[in-house]
């Protein structure tokens, strides 16, 4: 099964007539979409909802913000404070505010969570029956701040710059966003934007919002033009794009959600960007990170381009859970690496490989710029490994049983809680991953080989009756 926390990872197990294609990643520096507009169809009533994806934990950060150019200074802003908690304020600018801060934690960057902030300020008192903030289908009621505005006090959804991702040094937003719809002149619940899966009704999933009453300066941000991030889907004036590229555009989305290098499951060193795609060893300690889905089943398949390397780091290869040095990279060591696993490995870049503690000549030696391709077949225990599209120690990825040519062999059986993706890092040392979306962190592939589901998009061909890590491939082909 997938190792992630409790968010919303609807397309592990449900199924869904809508898709949801595309994400837009945020680097955690200055990348931002903005426009600007006038009074719109209402400035008392409107609607916001997003879908997101964490990046970082323990950070302040503003994902949405607009600030009122027209008027009197008021301003709307949402973020995570650094203890991980939402705040949302509605500053009216005559000392009148709308503000929420939760008592509960967002702490899980490796699945996406829905969140809707619907606003009617024209009852006589405004409450939570018409201010509203939902997460994942259902309406937020624990807050250790809890403030209405008066009645009629302006939103600030359109008046002025809106912004998704933030101008303000310190506080960038880091992770992914999709489906971002704004409805003016509307006060609409999570229902209009989302539903419960029939066959598993503890999970949220997103529905279309196409006939949605939008209003006159509402807008839909699908994310789907890779050349204009900031179209607007609704048919609106588009947003205009700061820091943001096509390589910014994901197909890790609610409905799909990808495997990537988690900040939960990392020791102290490596410092993770590029939507947790990039992996960066600092300090003069070797470091260790793992990927946020292991699985039990199947067989899985990615690729690491090897950025920049410092001596023999970084080695490349897999966790397997059921030996304490995964649960010391998990809870924070750092001189464990995944070969000091007995069914473990790594590869480095001097060709070797390290199974159980110990190295091992084994292929060929990689430079910066090779790419390693990884191999997990789980159904039989082995783990397979390509530099620049040939298998090492004659490698067959596809030889079943037999493991011909095996990086590591282990016996599914012994391993009841899986295996994961993982690395070992050093002071300078680069990697960047591609689990299927397209991108070795941020740049794009030069080929498009998917796997046989049809799902991802590598550099290499992607072996028989092997998949991207993915929750649709997770619920087809086993995990």
């Amino acid at each position: 099964m997938p190792l992630i926390l409790p968010g919303n990872v609807a397309s592990a197990t449900a199924s869904t007539t809508y898709t949801v294609a595309n994400s837009c990643r945020f680097d955690g520096s200055s990348s931002r979409l903005a426009k600007s507009s006038a009074t719109g169809t209402s400035n008392t009533k409107g609607t916001i909802s997003w879908w997101l994806k964490r990046g970082k934990l323990g950070v302040a950060e503003r994902f949405i913000n607009s600030n009122n150019v027209y008027g009197a200074p008021g301003y709307l802003q949402m973020y995570f404070e650094t203890g991980d908690t939402l705040r949302i304020q509605v500053f009216g600018g005559a000392g009148s505010t709308t503000e929420f801060i939760t008592d509960r934690k967002f702490r899980d960057p490796n699945a996406w969570y829905h969140m809707v902030f619907s606003y009617d300020s024209t009852p006589a008192t405004p409450s939570s029956s018409s201010i509203r903030l939902f997460i994942n289908g259902t309406q937020e009621t624990s807050f250790s701040t809890e403030t209405y505005a008066s009645q009629n006090v302006v939103h600030y959804f359109h008046e002025g710059n809106f912004q998704v991702g933030s101008t303000t040094s310190g506080s960038y937003f880091s992770g992914y966003m999709a489906e971002v719809v704004m409805c003016d002149g509307q006060a609409y619940a999570a229902s209009d934007f989302g539903e419960f899966d029939s066959d598993s009704p503890t999970i949220w999933k997103p529905k279309d919002v196409s006939g949605l009453t939008f209003g006159d300066n509402g807008f839909y941000l699908d994310f789907e033009d890779s050349a204009n991030l900031g179209n607007d889907a609704n048919g609106g004036t588009d947003f205009g794009e700061t820091n943001l590229a096509a390589a910014d555009q994901a197909t890790d989305t609610p409905t799909n959600n990808f495997c990537i290098m988690s900040p939960v499951i990392s020791s102290s060193y490596p410092i993770l960007s590029g939507g947790n795609n990039i992996v960066t060893g600092i300090s003069t300690n070797n470091g260790n990170t793992a990927a946020s889905m292991a699985v039990q089943a199947g067989k899985w398949y990615a690729e690491v381009e090897f950025d920049a390397i410092n001596g023999d780091y970084p080695g490349v290869g897999m966790w397997q859970l059921s030996h304490s040095a995964y649960g010391r990279c998990v809870n924070g060591g750092n001189n464990n690496e995944p070969g000091d696993d007995p069914a473990g490995f790594e590869y480095n870049p001097e060709g070797e490989v390290k199974v159980n503690t110990s190295w091992s000549a084994f292929g060929s030696a990689v430079s910066a710029g090779d790419i390693v391709q990884i191999a997990l077949d789980c159904d039989n225990g082995a783990a397979y490994v390509g530099v620049e599209g040939v298998w090492q120690g004659s490698g067959d990825p596809t030889s079943g049983a037999s493991k011909t040519g095996a990086a590591v062999t282990w016996t599914p059986a012994d391993k009841p809680q899986g295996v994961a993706f993982g690395e070992n890092c050093y002071n300078g040392s680069v990697t960047k991953y591609n689990f299927g979306n397209g991108y070795f962190g941020t740049t794009a592939v030069t080929s498009t080989n998917a796997d046989d589901a049809g799902i991802g998009s590598f550099e290499f061909d992607v072996p028989t009756g092997y998949y991207a890590l993915c929750t649709k491939n997770i619920k087809a082909y086993g995990g």
